[in-house]
């Protein structure tokens, strides 16, 4: 006989109010600049998204502090998942200006390149956020622990 988890042991691991209130904000801000940039005719700004990546230090941060104060188990991979879903959210971003730089070329090499430079990015976030995100949760989490 097989046992299933409960729903509340099968989400023990992650704080839906914490989840939400690392990943949203730094996303906003980050499609805000995207998306006043582009409508002012620089769509270049999207370029800094490599840069863009840091805003995932504060979600790793911002997740365990506050699942921390709801008293919620430590762990690191909702961190991880934030950091995925902000990486894919920032590549997103870079391929939704890329395509409005593209979408002018004809030239078949220069849009390969596009698209060859949006995949960089996609992959790029989708491992360098959930790494960053999860150093400084597990950096916070040690201490907290070493502060009780």
């Amino acid at each position: 006989m097989s046992q299933t988890p409960t729903p509340s042991a099968a989400a023990s691991w992650l704080d839906g109010p914490s989840f939400v209130q690392a990943l949203l904000p730094p996303l906003l801000v980050w499609t805000t600049v995207v998306l006043l940039a582009m409508a002012r005719g620089v769509p270049g700004a999207a370029c800094m998204t490599p840069l863009a990546w840091l805003l995932a230090l504060w979600s790793g941060g911002r997740y365990a502090r506050r699942a921390a104060r709801s008293g919620a188990r430590p762990s690191l991979l909702a961190p991880a998942l934030v950091g995925l879903l902000l990486g894919l959210g920032i590549g997103g971003l870079f391929a939704l200006a890329t395509y409005k730089v593209i979408a002018a070329e004809t030239r078949p090499e220069e849009i390969a390149k596009g698209r060859n430079l949006v995949i960089v990015m996609l992959v790029g976030g989708a491992v360098a956020c959930p790494l960053l995100s999860v150093f400084t949760a597990w950096s916070t989490q040690r201490r907290l622990a070493a502060g009780r």
